[in-house]
Order: C-alpha cells, then structure tokens, then sequence
C-alpha cells in the first residue's frame, strides 16, 4: 500500500533520466570547450586548466559511455554513440596537450613566442590549435 506523496515510479524515472542529463550537459561544455581550445588563439588558453577540463570531460564521457553500453537498449543506441564519439575526440585532442603547454608556457617571453610563430608563418596574436595541426599535416605532406 503507498502513502500519498509516494511515487516509486516517478522516482525511478528521475533516477533513469540522471545519465541523459549529464550527457546533454556534457555536450554542451564539450562542444563550447572544443571550440575555445581548437579555434581560439593559443595565446588566451591555461595549459593547465585546458588539462584539468580535459582530464574531467574525458573521464566523465568514459563514465557515460560504460554506463550508456551496461543498458544496451536498442530502442535509445544514440546516447551511448555520442558518449563514445566525445571521448574518441577527447582522446584525439589529448595529443595537443603537450604542444598546448609548451607554446602557453607562462616562462616564455612574447619575444620567444612571436619568434616561435613567425617561424611558422602565423601571427602569435591569431594562432590557433587548429592552425598549428594544418601547419603540421602540410609539414608531413611534403
């Protein structure tokens, strides 16, 4: 017998829709920062926080994805792909990481970054993480 007030039901709803929640809002953050650390200038990023971001997103897409496969249910397969999708892009970027810290190192004189840049053919006001892959991809090409 249930007491008024009491919906096991809507509970368990609530309790089921927490994962959905947390991937939505993870896409949103995603999809901000991915935008921010590929297009931005590199001159505005954190090295450190860009990693910390990174580190919790990915774990956080991890999370979802293990949950999103242990439900397997086949009428819903699209939050698991998209869970799996962000963190195989996630995994991608972790490859700039380094390069991010390296060029963002707080320790570098702006002489030494323009030098740096220049030497590649950008701006150090402008460059981009997505400059500095094209750059590199041409590189590999010649």
């Amino acid at each position: 017998e249930m007491m008024p007030g009491e919906y096991p039901v809507l509970d368990q709803l609530k309790q089921d829709i927490i994962p959905h929640q947390k991937l939505w809002d993870l896409r949103v953050d995603f999809d901000a920062k991915m935008q921010e650390w590929k297009h931005g200038p590199l001159k505005n990023l954190d090295p450190a926080e860009v990693e910390s971001q990174h580190s919790k997103m990915r774990s956080l897409a991890n999370q979802l994805k293990v949950t999103f496969e242990a439900k397997r249910n086949p009428a819903m397969p699209k939050p698991m792909q998209v869970a799996a999708r962000m963190f195989n892009e996630l995994m991608s970027f972790k490859d700039f990481l380094p390069i991010i810290h390296a060029l963002c190192n707080k320790g570098l004189r702006e002489r030494h970054v323009q030098a740096i840049f220049y030497k590649m053919g950008y701006d150090s006001n402008t460059m981009t993480p997505s400059d500095l892959q094209q750059t590199t991809i041409q590189k590999l090409q010649q």
